[in-house]
């Protein structure tokens, strides 16, 4: 008797261990798709990285346009007849303009060669923004995935509870008809026991990952975490299963 109630706890407690999930099997991909854009959009990383390219596109802006900077114009107002000084305000003319044009060759040939490595800076700014997006979005995936295979294992571990405190029930009704012994019963107590402990340690994992998602899709304030509020937005499993994310 002993041997089948653990056998049946070995069954029901590991069965969810089994499930293999992945992505193209959940039902709910549009959620997993808007927690995936909000972890995004709370990603200081990713945040820093697009102020980042953002400053190198304006000095790419800056590089094309150098070409202006190559050249520069400067005028020169002067009269050589003194005697005539005043007349030039007086008919709106000027006696004498001179005009200079200067050319920075080396500005010029070093253009193209800048604006390449502002692109080329640029790129690798853009690469990085793509590499974070990925981490991102593999973190929420597979964060996601463990709560949807924790909430599977409550799920059995609960049902193992159930069927155990049933067979405990009918065990103390023999035992009480000496059609089953103490040890039988002391057997099956301590496997409700044990299932009870792996159900608690179910809920604190589901209610950790469901904090890790919150944390990384929202912004969150600074939280003080009370011991008898670990369960408080979820309530207990069997009266409800599912988050609000």
């Amino acid at each position: 008797m002993k041997q089948i109630l653990l056998s049946l706890l070995l069954f029901y407690s590991l069965t969810s261990s089994a499930q293999e999930y992945s992505l193209d099997k959940i039902a709910d991909r549009t959620l997993l798709d808007s927690l995936v854009v909000r972890a995004m959009g709370q990603s200081n990383e990713i945040k820093n990285l697009l102020i980042l390219r953002e400053q190198k596109q304006e000095k790419l802006k800056i590089q094309r346009k150098s070409w202006m900077e190559s050249f520069s114009v400067g005028l020169q107002f002067f009269n050589f007849d003194n005697t005539n000084a005043d007349l030039g305000p007086q008919l709106g003319i000027l006696s004498n303009v001179s005009g200079g044009l200067s050319l920075s060759i080396y500005s010029i040939f070093t253009r193209k060669n800048r604006v390449a490595i502002a692109e080329k800076d640029i790129l690798v700014t853009e690469n990085a923004i793509r590499d974070s997006e990925i981490s991102v979005r593999k973190d929420i995936e597979d964060k996601y995935l463990a709560y949807l295979q924790v909430l599977e294992v409550l799920k059995y571990r609960q049902e193992a509870l159930d069927r155990l405190e049933e067979q405990e029930i009918l065990l103390k009704l023999k035992f009480t008809k000496g059609e089953a012994t103490y040890q039988d019963v002391i057997s099956v107590t301590s496997a409700i026991n044990q299932t009870q402990e792996a159900l608690i340690a179910a809920k604190i994992e589901k209610s950790r990952i469901y904090r890790d998602i919150k944390y990384m899709t929202e912004e969150m304030p600074s939280i003080r975490l009370e011991q008898d509020q670990l369960f408080e937005e979820e309530g207990d499993y069997e009266e409800s299963d599912e988050d609000e994310w």
